[in-house]
């Protein structure tokens, strides 16, 4: 899954811990200034209590799960991503270990727009999943 990480920092204090600590909570994606989307198992709530340790009494944080519709204005290489990292978490794998996509039809996204929607896909620039 997907999770949203976005934060407002009010103190001024070394931030490294707080970000190499968003790093290691798995495959991350970072082109908005106070948001991060993070590629997990992990829930929320274990985000939450790792990063909460870097942070002072009076910062603010957001944790959640990327929803299955999305849109934005971001750069290809931002859609990408977002489109790798969401078919990768919705494989299946049966018993018999053949690998399935769990996901059909288009997720889009494109160079001043786009976005994605896992049942509708984008009006712009719409790539198709390959099975």
């Amino acid at each position: 899954m997907i999770l949203v990480v976005s934060y407002d920092f009010k103190t001024v204090m070394d931030r490294t811990p707080f970000y190499d600590a968003l790093k290691a909570q798995g495959a991350w994606w970072h082109y908005l200034a106070s948001t991060w989307l993070i590629s997990t198992e992990k829930t929320p709530e274990q985000v939450v209590l790792t990063l909460q340790v870097h942070l002072s009494s009076h910062d603010f944080l957001l944790v959640t799960i990327m929803g299955e519709q999305f849109q934005g204005l971001l750069p290809k290489e931002a859609w990408d991503w977002i489109n790798t990292q969401t078919a990768a978490s919705r494989l299946f794998i049966p018993p018999h270990g053949n690998i399935i996509p769990g996901l059909s039809g288009k997720i889009g996204g494109g160079l001043l727009g786009g976005g994605g929607s896992l049942t509708g896909g984008s009006l712009r620039d719409p790539f198709k999943i390959k099975k």
